[in-house]
């Protein structure tokens, strides 16, 4: 079998609100937070972007909980960018937005993964720091990261 250098990154994640507005079964089902819902082998109502080389489905062997976590592999030895993401359909009340995900990597060359949060029109960004991008080989793993909400000034949320 050929050794080729690639990054692989499985995600399973979990939005949290200050408020826990979505925190119920049915809501989650609605959204897809828990990429249960699936169509052509991408979470529905999810979006990509980035280098169309740049492999991203659905994996039902290796995941975190439920059926499904998300790949991505990138089986060339450049690094390259590559996104997946959710468009939250309406703004809602609370203090703070929190984003978790477990995220499991092998990443053979220099490349790396993080997790993010946008806030529109305003374009409040935050991903994770530098210190804990996610390099290398690592197992299931959490991560988090969490912005101020105020609901008066968000239309969407990324």
């Amino acid at each position: 079998m050929k050794n080729t250098p690639r990054a692989i990154f499985l995600i399973s994640f979990l939005i949290f609100f200050g408020c826990r507005q979505i925190s119920n079964d049915s809501s989650l089902k609605q959204i897809n937070l828990d990429i249960e819902l699936v169509k052509d082998n991408i979470p529905l109502n999810w979006k990509n972007s980035g280098d169309s080389s740049v492999i991203i489905t659905v994996d039902t062997l290796n995941k975190q909980q439920g059926k499904y976590s998300i790949l991505i592999e990138n089986i060339d030895s450049i690094r390259k960018f590559k996104e997946i993401a959710l468009d939250l359909p309406a703004n809602y009340k609370g203090k703070e937005i929190v984003l978790k995900g477990y995220i499991k990597s092998e990443i053979s060359n220099d490349g790396f993964g993080s997790l993010s949060i946008k806030l529109e029109p305003n374009n409040i960004y935050k991903s994770l720091d530098s210190y804990n991008l996610i390099k290398g080989k690592r197992d299931w793993q959490e991560y988090s990261i969490k912005l101020p909400l105020n609901p008066e000034r968000t239309e969407k949320i990324i």
